[in-house]
């Protein structure tokens, strides 16, 4: 008996691995794009250092194989930070894009943006946070001008249109090097 249960867990996890492999296949890779002080993006294959009183302001394009599947965009400021997370379908088409506003240490707002018919972004339930937290908390005080920084959000409706869009070859190299 002991035979069978030790060969039994010799081929499960011999099954997991190779489960795991193949699905390991499908692993989203990453490459960053800055934005230079004249405006100007730049890509590149690491993470920037973030430097809130300059204004750092980063996109993170993440790849399941060639195909952008999520692009978040971060800006910083002194004691504050937004990001705008665009999800596209494999046609690269923007699906959705969910905004974010986190005072550092106090809380955290965050509404789905969508496009109104006039191409401005509608009006949206905020839902706020304590940051590391999912329990919802009610608007803080003076949180509205916080949360018009939403409204200032870029939308990107394909892929070709974000920043670094046409560094993005390289980056499908970057990433097939990866893999």
């Amino acid at each position: 008996m002991r035979g069978i249960r030790s060969t039994s867990a010799v081929v499960l996890l011999m099954l997991s691995s190779s489960l795991y492999a193949a699905s390991d296949k499908r692993a989203i890779k990453a490459v960053f794009c800055t934005r230079t002080a004249e405006g100007d993006w730049k890509m590149q294959s690491f993470q920037p250092l973030i430097n809130a009183k300059a204004g750092t302001v980063f996109a993170k394009i993440s790849f399941a194989g060639n195909a952008v599947e999520m692009v978040r965009l971060r800006e910083f400021h002194p004691n504050f930070d937004v990001e705008a997370r665009y999800n596209f379908d494999t046609s690269g088409k923007l699906i959705s894009v969910l905004g974010s506003v986190g005072v550092w240490g106090r809380w955290v707002g965050e509404a789905d943006l969508t496009l109104g018919p006039n191409g401005v972004i509608a009006s949206s339930d905020v839902r706020y946070f304590r940051p590391g937290s999912e329990n919802r908390i009610d608007q803080p005080e003076g949180s509205g001008r916080y949360i018009r920084e939403l409204d200032k959000v870029k939308i990107y409706k394909t892929v070709d249109s974000l920043p670094c869009a046409g560094q993005l070859q390289d980056a499908e190299k970057i990433n097939a090097t990866q893999e």
